[in-house]
């Protein structure tokens, strides 16, 4: 079964415009209700079918005889055919889903009693996958691998609403499971040596197949009038068995680190969502939200050169509020605060507990000049702090600024754009996971100024 997923940010911004969308729906208030059982049953077929010729490098050895370069293309001479591998997989799925789903609703709510609606709903999905997976290197390695799994696949969820002239109230709570085999790659007998310090293995012996379960719920409120105010709660619940880590190896005579994939279990995490919108009059507009994190993250490292199983657990909390102000006309000031604490802790031996924290003060603004010009400018400090490493405990000073005229007749507008103004952003950024440290290099031109004109070709109907 395939999920969507989401980011908090997302999660919280979809809340929201379910929340107004409610408010929407429901202009005219009245008496009716409608009550309704329905079912449905689907099916889906899939066959896919890829091949795939991963032909691997190394610049520090040729072959034995060397070919005339007119004869085949360069790069050819240096190819490391001991890891690359030649694949063939095919794969034939049927899904058949049923569903049944009841629902009491009230079509056009009353005045401002509680007229409560609900909705109930349960599916069951089975699943037949059949797959086969060729891997060969020529004299080397030819294997042929063949599964089939049989997965049933439930889901049950329930919700509440209840709209009238003042407020939207909605819940809904929820529950499925889901399955995923590991991949084929894992299950090859295969010796990947294209990195000499850290040479990745297979496991014939088979592994298990993860299996997922999940929880959430959502509470929320929007009340109407001039002091328009969203109130939302979700929360959630995911843990998964039998996932695959790769468990290591390490030769401290050699240096080489040896990867084999095994199945673990113990990976799980929950998250709590809080969310505040109002509208303290026709100009002030105040937000606020709390974003509440706790995962346990379970894997293998290498401690006394034999593979070790590392549960970590960690912990984040995440405040952010902001006020803005709105002028008569549409021009906004806005001033922000964002922060973010984690904490890590494991009962493995010679693991550092480790507390972090970062904080962004935020400032925006955006003006609307006369002759149709707007300037926009936002400026956003960041900085981090906790670490260990002082690399790590970083202050940036972003500042972004544009400026852009419109010619309405024309439907042409030149813009100027500068970024980074003060020169401070960075292009590596390092972080700790549950497991250890991460670098993203980004390679691009933090600071810059740009000018760019757009012409519109749309018409607008009368």
């Amino acid at each position: 079964m395939k999920r969507d997923t989401y980011t908090s940010t997302e999660l919280l911004k979809k809340a929201a415009q379910a929340a107004i969308q409610y408010m929407r729906d429901y202009t005219n208030f009245g008496e009716k209700r409608t009550t309704k059982l329905t079912w449905a049953v689907r099916g889906l077929y899939d066959y896919t079918y890829n091949n795939n010729d991963m032909h691997t490098y190394s610049a520090d050895r040729l072959p034995d005889h060397i070919t005339p370069p007119s004869l085949t293309r360069p790069e050819y001479m240096i190819a490391d055919m001991i890891n690359s591998p030649y694949t063939r997989q095919s794969n034939n799925s049927t899904r058949m889903i049923g569903s049944l789903n009841y629902s009491n609703t009230a079509t056009a709510p009353g005045d401002s009693t509680l007229n409560p609606g609900f909705n109930v709903g349960f599916s069951l999905g089975y699943f037949h996958h059949n797959e086969h997976y060729d891997f060969e290197k020529p004299g080397i390695i030819d294997q042929h691998l063949k599964r089939t799994n049989d997965w049933l696949i439930p889901s049950i969820y329930f919700s509440f609403s209840s709209q009238n002239k003042i407020r939207s109230l909605n819940a809904n709570i929820g529950y499925n499971i889901s399955h995923e085999a590991p991949l084929f790659s894992y299950l090859v007998d295969n010796r990947d040596t294209s990195d000499p310090l850290n040479v990745t293995l297979g496991n014939p012996d088979g592994l298990r197949n993860s299996l997922t379960h999940s929880a959430y719920f959502y509470i929320g409120r929007y009340s109407r009038g001039k002091k328009r105010t969203i109130v939302q709660l979700n929360g959630g619940w995911n843990v998964t068995t039998s996932a695959v880590a790769m468990a290591q190896t390490y030769n401290p005579a050699t240096g080489v680190t040896i990867n084999r994939p095994e199945n673990i279990s113990g990976n799980w995490n929950t998250y709590l969502h809080f969310y505040f919108n109002t509208q303290l009059n026709d100009r002030f507009t105040l937000t606020a939200m709390i974003i509440g994190n706790g995962t346990n993250s379970a894997d293998y490292v290498a401690i006394d050169a034999a593979p070790t199983r590392s549960s970590v657990f960690n912990t984040s909390v995440n405040p952010r509020a902001g006020i803005d102000y709105r002028f008569s006309n549409g021009s906004t000031i806005g001033a922000g605060f964002a922060a973010a604490v984690e904490h890590q802790h494991s009962a493995r031996e010679g693991f550092n507990d480790r507390t972090s924290y970062a904080y962004n003060p935020s400032l925006r603004l955006l003006l609307k000049l006369p002759a149709q010009i707007e300037f926009n400018t936002q400026f956003n400090p960041y900085f981090r702090r906790g670490y260990e490493n002082k690399e790590m405990n970083t202050t940036e000073y972003i500042w972004n600024a544009t400026a852009s005229k419109t010619f309405a007749t024309s439907g042409f507008t030149l813009k100027l754009a500068a970024y980074d103004i003060l020169g401070s952003a960075k292009h590596v950024y390092t972080s700790i996971n549950a497991q250890g440290r991460t670098e993203t290099w980004r390679n691009c031109l933090p600071r810059y100024v740009m000018l760019s004109a757009v012409y519109r070709f749309d018409m607008k109907k009368r």
